[in-house]
């Protein structure tokens, strides 16, 4: 004797007003996403900001103590070398902000991931800014278990200059030199000092 099995009723299509809530629910979860996108960002990297400029009157401004600190220099093609598991990226700037595809609607590339860590608005192009993106397992800690920060292995060869802002005070540009001097690796460092332009809106870097 043949058993007969009864078949599952076919589900029933959705009403309009399910689709429609549906619909209205698609930009909540895109927002979702985005803000764990950004959430697993945070605990998993690290960015270090950098610029290919060094007399940006508003970075210097902004940055260096209003004149008063220092900037230094680096050697982009020993940080890569010395980092190589790491992302170097040229930052863009446009009007609208990035995007990263909802993994139900589309795996996203690795090109959408990069535009997501390295898209500015118009504001910042001044800035002309890079990104270094480092995984934080390839981060030191401080010897303080008080201290949380985490702190970037930078070889003496990866520095190619120091300069010091227009303002910076005579003990201050002391205190690097000498430490620069009695620093292995360090002593070969360009030194530089910036100074303002008295005709022109603008900054002049010149060798001491």
């Amino acid at each position: 004797m043949t058993k007969l099995h009864r078949k599952s009723p076919l589900p029933k299509p959705p009403t309009r007003l399910v689709v429609a809530k549906m619909k209205s629910n698609i930009p909540d979860a895109a927002q979702r996403h985005q803000a764990q996108f950004g959430t697993d960002l945070e605990q998993h990297t690290r960015i270090i900001c950098l610029s290919q400029r060094n007399d940006g009157i508003l970075m210097w401004a902004h940055y260096a103590d209003r004149h008063k600190g220092f900037v230094v220099g680096f050697r982009t093609e020993v940080l890569r070398r010395n980092h190589p598991h790491s992302e170097f990226l040229k930052v863009h700037y446009g009007l609208q902000r990035p995007l990263v595809p909802h993994p139900y609607v589309a795996p996203p590339e690795k090109d959408q991931l990069i535009t997501a860590v390295s898209q500015k608005s118009l504001e910042w192009k001044y800035e002309e800014e890079w990104r270094l993106l480092i995984n934080v397992t390839h981060l030191r800690r401080d010897q303080d278990p008080a201290n949380t920060n985490l702190y970037l292995p930078i070889p003496p060869e990866a520095i190619d200059q120091v300069i010091f802002g227009s303002r910076c005070s005579d003990p201050l540009v002391s205190r690097i030199e000498t430490a620069l001097e009695s620093t292995p690796g360090f002593n070969k460092i360009r030194r530089f000092r910036a100074r303002l332009d008295p005709k022109l809106f603008r900054i002049l870097v010149e060798k001491l």
